[in-house]
């Protein structure tokens, strides 16, 4: 009867001293959820209770719970009075058809380190079932059409450059190559230069001179044609000024 007793005592004291513990210590991870579709969001809340000890420092993330479950949008920390917890809370979603064991997370109270309970969310690809086939009002789907026939409009410039310029292009290139053997071709046969030189320039006293000769051959005097004689000569004067001086 003793025995019975103090083991009914022990067992007693250490209900009470996890209660206690919890009390002052208890720290909480809750999903809204632990099952949702691919794609679909729901809240993570983190708690602690607000007397866990003068400096708390919640779990920090980048942008990602775990692997695979990817922070949506992080809300601040938030003090609940009247339910003596601190609480932040996080929107969260997962994009892979797993089950995700979530490993608890680590508060830090006064340089001590405190874990919460682990986590389990299944994540899933949805498959319809008659419940949920029924909701859907048919009345509102989009009639299928037929396919429409496809519509002839004229090319733009832009367009048909895009699809035949290249084309162009080269053709151009022969026939341009066409010409140049041609020519060539025929300059050879005729014993001619392919490239012809260029005139040589005859001095200004020497055209001068011709032209002063051919005035008086013209025989403008003799037919007393004085005026168109001089007009010839005042002519040669002034080509002769502007090929010698350049004026």
């Amino acid at each position: 009867m003793i025995y019975f007793k103090l083991k009914y005592i022990k067992l007693l004291s250490i209900l009470l001293f996890i209660f206690a513990f919890n009390t002052n210590y208890a720290q909480k991870a809750v999903l809204q959820t632990n099952k949702i579709i691919i794609g679909e969001q729901i809240t993570l809340s983190l708690t602690i209770n607000s007397n866990a000890g003068e400096t708390i420092i919640f779990p920090e993330f980048d942008d990602e719970i775990i692997s695979g479950i990817e922070i949506i949008e992080k809300f601040g920390v938030n003090k609940l009075p009247t339910k003596n917890i601190i609480e932040q809370k996080f929107t969260i979603t997962a994009w892979k058809d797993t089950l995700f064991n979530i490993q608890p997370f680590i508060f830090i109270v006064d340089n001590d380190t405190f874990k919460t309970n682990p986590l389990q969310l299944k994540v899933s690809y949805l498959t319809p079932d008659s419940s949920f086939i029924a909701k859907i009002d048919t009345s509102q789907l989009i009639k299928i059409a037929d396919i429409k026939s496809p519509e002839d409009t004229p090319l733009t410039f832009k367009e048909f450059w895009q699809r035949f310029g290249i084309y162009i292009i080269i053709w151009l290139i022969v026939i341009v190559v066409a010409i140049g053997a041609y020519y060539v071709y025929k300059r050879i046969k005729q014993n001619k230069p392919i490239f012809s030189a260029p005139k040589p320039v005859i001095p200004a006293d020497i055209w001068a001179n011709e032209k002063l000769l051919e005035l008086r051959a013209s025989n403008l005097i003799e037919e007393n044609k004085i005026k168109k004689y001089y007009s010839e000569l005042i002519s040669i004067i002034k080509i002769y000024i502007e090929k010698r001086y350049k004026i």
